[in-house]
């Protein structure tokens, strides 16, 4: 009676999991054709874990069906643009890299890397596609000028920006500028110089920023997996009982390394070195700071260290209802060169107890 009961037994995991795979894609769909675009990308990075998982665990025939269903769904909720699943497919292809890599027992820092580049390479290929669909060529210097003419756009537009805010100003505060020796003209002189700069550092950094976005996508996407793992309650498909993200010694060396050069080059002008170094602290960022993370929350439930950080953080918070930005960036560092910090030091006994075995 109870093979009989275990046969007749309907596994539904399977089924709430292509309910959520729709479900995230809908609402993918929807953003991406009519909302902010980041909430959409959030949901394709959560169909790519929910859609690993099913890759793993259900059968062929509903592992096509689940990677085709949810394009369906992009293609009527995104109001019928072609676009809209031709760049949700990149869930698809994701949770095959990302599935093929769990059979292969990769380390979670693989796999978010991996998964960066393949994300990346197809957003390129989507990019350069439709660009050239819309009658562009692809030629380095027609692409570079378009690039720059983008920039261009932006700048006028932050430079108005800076010119309406000064005439918003009251009478009240132009007079006491006035009081000071600035009159008018210089102040918005000085906003448009600042917006101008931003425009500039913006364009600049560019690589570092998609680089650092394409890795916080693919840490998302892997985070997902986990979570929809342990739902499901597959977790024998996780690579290892604590599957954590661990950078290797050179990259926690690396990152910091990279932190104090650009400490002591900020304070001269600006050259190309420290483009090329900050550009390189935000690649490395999101990897030190998700270890920065962890390292956070085992001092939080550590006896003894626990009350030392509660502290810390109350002066973060009380720091940043005074300073909100500069807060937010200082916090931001800290928690990177933490992570850092505690990686390299158990990176560093790790090699001294393999040391001490030989």
């Amino acid at each position: 009676m109870n093979q009989e009961t275990k046969k007749t037994t309907v596994n539904l995991r399977p089924l709430w999991l292509t309910m959520a795979l729709c479900a995230v894609m809908l609402v993918g769909a929807v953003d991406l054709a009519f909302g902010t675009q980041i909430i959409g990308a959030v949901a394709l990075m959560s169909a790519v874990g929910i859609l690993a998982v099913i890759l793993l665990t259900c059968e062929t025939y509903i592992s096509i069906l689940d990677s085709l269903i949810p394009l369906v769904i992009l293609f009527f909720a995104g109001g019928m643009q072609l676009w809209v699943p031709a760049l949700g497919a990149v869930s698809v292809v994701c949770a095959l890299v990302l599935s093929s890599l769990i059979k292969g027992k990769a380390a979670k820092t693989t796999a978010v890397v991996i998964v960066t580049v393949v994300l990346l390479a197809y957003l390129l290929v989507f990019a350069a596609v439709f660009y050239v669909l819309g009658g562009n060529s692809l030629s380095p210097s027609a692409v570079l000028d378009d690039i720059n003419g983008v920039f261009d756009g932006l700048r006028e537009e932050m430079t108005q920006w800076a010119k309406d805010y000064v005439d918003s100003f009251p009478q009240a505060l132009l007079d006491r500028y006035e009081s000071l020796g600035i009159d008018k003209a210089t102040l918005t002189e000085s906003y448009v110089a600042s917006a101008e700069a931003t425009v500039d550092t913006l364009q600049m950094i560019l690589p570092g920023l998609l680089l650092m976005a394409g890795q916080v996508l693919a840490y998302l996407a892997v985070c997902f997996f986990v979570l929809s793992v342990k739902a499901a309650k597959y977790h024998a498909l996780l690579p290892e009982v604590k599957w954590v993200l661990y950078p290797t010694q050179i990259t926690c060396i690396v990152f910091l390394a990279a932190t104090f050069l650009y400490i002591i080059l900020s304070f001269f002008v600006t050259n190309p070195l420290t483009i090329v170094v900050f550009n390189l602290l935000l690649v490395l960022w999101p990897s030190m700071a998700a270890c920065g993370t962890r390292g956070l929350s085992v001092r939080l439930r550590h006896p003894i260290l626990r009350k030392r950080t509660l502290l810390i953080i109350a002066l973060f918070v009380i720091f940043g209802f005074l300073f909100t930005v500069m807060a937010i960036q200082l916090a931001a560092i800290v928690l990177a060169f933490l992570g850092a910090r505690d990686v390299l030091s158990l990176r560093m006994a790790e090699s001294q107890m393999r040391r001490r075995k030989k």
